[in-house]
């Protein structure tokens, strides 16, 4: 008998393990795919001063938690920096950081390179049915972030008018700060660019933490240290009310004219 005729019943039960073991496995397992994510390393802060301690991090879990009893050792990411400010580190989970001091460099690009992509993820979620979910996360690969030593500058800030029901406000617009630049990145000096006169308050956290300075148009004046420190916060209002605003309560009217301020900051010492 020709070989042919004795290996089909052997291929035709293989045949059926496979499917039977392909059953079973989907069986026990619900795959969820992402699409393509943004760089999953970060460096923070973006902008930094000197003296400042740097974090580099990844996050593959974002949401999720790895459910007990699976895997979760994760993937091993290496990071690297150009100019070289460390040698390359490894780390091992889906999620991990470590820290270094601030380089002396003025600027710092950052690889992050994971040993797979997708990275499955055991997730502790379930289905109706109670069949485990497993999530395949997929992000560009590898990831190269940047941050910088912040120069110092001065930052245009719109104050947007607005009708709170039947009363003209004005937008307040956050101060940057932690995590995305450095916390010793401050306010020193404030400058009246709107074609009225206006009174600008910056405020902290702290509700007894506020300044307000009126200025004339073209005015600038410079922040107590005080002030610096702990401010968050800023907006304006004119020293005059806008006579062609219009709020209403019944159909919003029309807003104040919007203001505008310039805010001179730099990496206090």
């Amino acid at each position: 008998m020709p070989i042919s005729s004795f290996s089909r019943p052997g291929v035709q039960v293989v045949r059926s393990a496979l499917l039977v073991l392909a059953v079973v496995t989907l069986g026990a397992c619900h795959l969820e795919r992402s699409g393509l994510g943004p760089a999953f390393g970060r460096v923070t802060p973006v902008e930094y001063c000197p003296g400042d301690t740097l974090t580099a991090s990844y996050d593959f879990l974002v949401s999720e938690t790895c459910r007990a009893g699976a895997d979760c050792t994760g993937p091993n990411v290496d990071v690297s920096s150009a100019p070289a400010i460390f040698t390359t580190r490894r780390l091992t989970g889906f999620t991990n950081s470590f820290t270094f001091p601030a380089p002396a460099a003025s600027r710092v690009s950052f690889t992050f390179q994971s040993d797979r992509m997708p990275v499955r993820i055991p997730t502790s979620r379930t289905m109706p049915d109670g069949v485990v979910i497993d999530l395949d996360r997929s992000f560009t690969n590898p990831a190269i972030v940047g941050a910088a030593l912040f120069p110092g500058n001065t930052r245009m800030i719109s104050h947007d008018g607005l009708c709170t029901g039947p009363t003209a406000s004005y937008a307040i617009t956050e101060l940057p700060g932690p995590p995305t630049t450095s916390a010793r990145i401050r306010p020193t000096q404030v400058c009246n660019t709107s074609s009225v006169a206006t009174v600008v308050t910056f405020s902290g956290d702290d509700a007894s933490l506020t300044w307000a300075m009126p200025l004339a148009i073209g005015q600038c004046a410079p922040l107590p240290a005080a002030i610096t420190a702990g401010a968050r916060r800023v907006t304006a209002f004119p020293q005059t009310p806008d006579p062609f605003a219009r709020c209403s309560a019944l159909d919003g009217g029309t807003p104040p004219q919007s203001l505008r301020s310039s805010v001179t900051f730099a990496c206090s010492p």
